[in-house]
């Protein structure tokens, strides 16, 4: 974490995005948050307590149409029922969703069948 404190964009615009998902104790976090740079943090919870670390923004998730065909787009995929169950599964998170839309488009799993981890998205 210290070495993306001491990483600075000479144009001043931001150089990383670190991304906790799914956070549950800010206590715990503020440990790996980096001292400083010109990066951005991301952090997702359903914790509401974060008090003065973060500022609070709230996201909705999308209606289960939506997430189904975020799910559906862009993949070869056309099972509209195994969709759903995904998107139920994955309580409709954003991320979660992004996060198996790209297991989908890469057919390493098939709706309805997707591993209990999803991958890292490639780099």
């Amino acid at each position: 974490m210290q070495a993306l404190g001491r990483r600075n964009d000479p144009a001043g615009g931001p150089t990383w995005l670190l991304v906790f998902d799914n956070a549950e104790d800010p206590e715990r976090l503020r440990r790996l948050l980096p001292p400083g740079g010109s990066g951005r943090v991301l952090i997702t919870s359903r914790n509401p307590a974060w008090g003065g670390l973060a500022r609070r923004v709230e996201v909705d998730v999308p209606p289960e149409d939506e997430a189904v065909t975020f799910l559906l787009e862009f993949t070869d995929r056309n099972d509209r029922a195994a969709a759903v169950a995904l998107a139920r599964e994955l309580d409709r998170l954003p991320l979660a969703l992004g996060a198996g839309r790209r297991v989908l488009r890469t057919g390493r799993a098939e709706p309805g069948r997707v591993p209990g981890r999803l991958p890292a998205p490639p780099r």
